[in-house]
């Protein structure tokens, strides 16, 4: 793993640099992939002195790793709202959990790409059981009647679901992608269905 941690802006203006220097590695990472990407890239990118960058950054592995987490941050925060809203039948529900997660993928390409570089493997494993533990509490919510033990299994699978649907719309070309992630769709509402019927009147 890197060594070094990215410095801390102490204000306002610090914040906005770091910001744009994140956008920048965002937009480079999804060009060009973590690989041949480059920190003279991304600080040309961001119009900011080789320096700036790395007085935030010590390092490319750091850059892309900060973003890492604060994509699964605001992803879980994304998915994991479900829990406070009206509740939804089983087919609303499949369909918001693709959409929501589908949506923030879609909106920050560098994911994919950040996703598939070896150099960040270590946190594939946390990112995962992050992103599992978020949909067994919108579960948990929904199906009353499931213990936490009983949920687990339930909430991977279903996850399994929506990271396939995810990879059918953003690999496949669009209208096939598109006709693959609905049909994984169906296959997920069906599935809480009958989670539901097992489980939600207890």
């Amino acid at each position: 793993m890197s060594s070094g941690s990215p410095k801390v802006p102490s204000q306002a203006r610090g914040e906005r640099r770091v910001a744009e220097l994140k956008a920048a590695a965002e937009k480079v990472f999804s060009e060009q992939g973590y690989e041949a990407a480059t920190m003279t890239a991304i600080a040309r990118e961001a119009g900011a002195p080789i320096g700036s960058l790395y007085q935030f950054f010590p390092n490319k592995e750091v850059l892309a790793l900060t973003l890492m987490n604060q994509y699964l941050e605001e992803a879980t925060a994304l998915v994991g709202a479900l829990r406070g809203e009206p509740p939804l039948g089983a087919a609303a529900l499949a369909d918001a959990l693709i959409g929501r997660s589908a949506g923030y993928v879609k909106a920050h390409p560098a994911w994919a790409a950040l996703g598939e570089a070896p150099a960040l493997a270590a946190i594939k494993p946390d990112a995962r059981a992050a992103l599992a533990r978020t949909v067994e509490e919108v579960l948990l919510a929904w199906l009353p009647g499931a213990t936490r033990a009983e949920l687990r299994p339930i909430a991977t699978a279903s996850w399994q679901l929506v990271k396939s649907a995810n990879q059918m719309l953003h690999q496949l070309p669009r209208a096939e992608g598109q006709k693959a992630a609905a049909e994984i769709g169906m296959a997920l509402a069906a599935y809480l269905r009958e989670r539901l019927r097992v489980y939600g009147m207890r």
